[in-house]
């Protein structure tokens, strides 16, 4: 599990901090990890936790056992359980990674600050600004760390052009991806426009002024129409004539509009 120092980015009242360990800093430290939610993105996870030095104790959880059971037997963990609370308050447990439904993250968030144990948890933090309020506050209270999972600040080609850009005037992003029923219980803005507008954020140091927005219905290849929030997909690539999702954004700095 790669992860790379200390930064610290501030925003108005919110503190972001992102933890970087390099593999010395990483030599006679040994994390004991548990990993709530054994869908997709646990899985990962739990796989990739299994293999690192670091990591000498691994649990996992589902509200489905037998899914918990099964992730165990593939990764190989210490232990496993249908209880998220039960794993994070193991005492083998010093570090907790959250990848449960994006609807779900607050509880297994706060239980493990609760008890003192630092968090990754996926993005979104939340799907609502009072639970992320609420968790950041907790964190602070706990003082233990609150990392959301925005892995894209640690692409390559992002990374590539840190230093270079200064002071953009015009930003226009745009994500496509197949259509996956799995990432339809969120708006396309926060399962895949967040990427994007964590990545501009990173590069802007400016408040947002406006927001606008424009959704359209998805469809499926051969006429059948499915029913659906309009800011959830757009319409299917005629190339491919695939159903795909979309999140496009356009960002002009305040600081352009000033005389």
């Amino acid at each position: 599990m790669r992860q790379p120092g200390p930064v610290i980015a501030r925003r108005d009242s919110i503190t972001i901090v992102l933890i970087r360990w390099e593999e010395k800093q990483l030599k006679g430290s040994k994390i004991g990890l548990a990993v709530v939610g054994s869908g997709r993105i646990g899985t990962l996870r739990a796989r990739l936790a299994a293999r690192h030095p670091a990591v000498n104790f691994l649990a996992v959880s589902d509200i489905d056992p037998a899914n918990a059971k099964k992730l165990a037997e593939k990764a190989g963990a210490d232990f496993y359980s249908g209880s998220n609370d039960e794993i994070i308050a193991r005492p083998e447990v010093t570090a907790v990674i959250v990848s449960t439904p994006e609807g779900e993250h607050a509880a297994p968030v706060r239980k493990a600050l609760s008890l003192g144990k630092p968090v990754l948890v996926e993005k979104p933090i939340t799907t609502t600004v009072a639970e992320a309020t609420d968790l950041i506050d907790t964190a602070r209270r706990a003082n233990r760390i609150l990392q959301v999972g925005h892995l894209e600040r640690f692409n390559e080609a992002v990374k590539a052009i840190e230093g270079l850009v200064s002071e953009p005037r015009f930003v226009e992003s745009a994500r496509l991806a197949p259509f996956k029923l799995r990432g339809t219980d969120v708006s396309v803005v926060l399962d895949l426009m967040i990427h994007d507008l964590d990545i501009i954020l990173s590069f802007v140091e400016a408040e947002v002024a406006d927001i606008r927005a424009v959704g359209l219905p998805f469809w499926l290849a051969g006429g059948r129409a499915t029913a659906s929030r309009t800011d959830r997909a757009t319409p299917a690539s005629a190339a491919t004539k695939a159903p795909v999702r979309a999140a496009t954004s356009r960002l002009l700095p305040t600081s352009t509009l000033s005389p």
